[in-house]
Parts: C-alpha cells; structure tokens; sequence
C-alpha cells in the first residue's frame, strides 16, 4: 500500500534551481515544489520556454533545498537580482533587464533554430489571442 497516512504537511519542501546552457553559460533561476518536479523541467519563463521550442538542452543544477513557498521564492527573488546586470542570467522579472537582454536571448542559436521560435511563438500568440476575444 502506497500513499500518504494522516494530515498533509504544513509546508512543502521546495527547491531552487538553476537551468544551465554550459555551450554559452547561459542560465535561468526558479524555484519548484520539490515532490512535484518534473524530470525534465527547467523552467517556466521565456528563455527557457524558446530553448525547448528549439531543442536546446539545459542541464539543472539543484542550488538549495527550503521548506515553503515563501522562503522558496524569497531565495529565487534574491538569487536573480544578484544576477541581473550578468549578461548570461536569462531572468527576464527583474526590472528592467528583459529589454536589455532580448538579443542575448538568441545567444548561439542558428537561423533556423530563431525561425522555428519565432513560428512557434506566433502560433502561441495567435491562439492567445483568438482565445481571448
């Protein structure tokens, strides 16, 4: 028999990662619940969404583990502000850094890698869209 027995915990236990490119050193940081991380997960903001559109892989390096969400994202936030003026950090929630950083996003990528994201990217966008009006 499998399963939990008795209340849920209070507090998760998270983890706070960093997604690595090692050919540019590029990297994302974020923070996940640790019991629901998905194996090949790296990441829920645009950088990391466009290296999976192209294929690219992004290897995960487990920074720290921490009990709740607070804490969990307290750490995230620190983390990436400490990191905003790095070129490499793809952290686009810092104030503006995303405008700064858009041509780095594209770092190494071949034409027909951008060309596949950018057709990926407007599907996504025409179906946001039509879904919303």
């Amino acid at each position: 028999m499998s399963g939990r027995v008795g209340p849920k915990p209070r507090h998760s236990s998270y983890v706070v990662y960093c997604a690595r490119r090692s050919v540019t050193g590029q990297f994302y940081i974020g923070c996940y619940p640790k019991n629901t991380l998905p194996v090949g997960y790296r990441g829920s903001g645009i950088w990391p969404l466009l290296m999976s559109i192209v294929k690219v892989r992004l290897e995960r390096h487990i920074l720290l583990e921490v009990v709740g969400m607070k804490q969990a994202r307290r750490l995230e936030s620190t983390l990436i502000k400490q990191s905003s003026s790095d070129p490499l950090c793809m952290n686009a929630n810092s104030p503006g850094v995303h405008s700064r950083k858009i041509p780095n996003l594209l770092l190494g990528l071949t034409k027909k890698q951008v060309q596949a994201a950018r057709n990926s990217y407007m599907r996504l966008n025409v179906r946001t869209h039509t879904q919303s009006t």
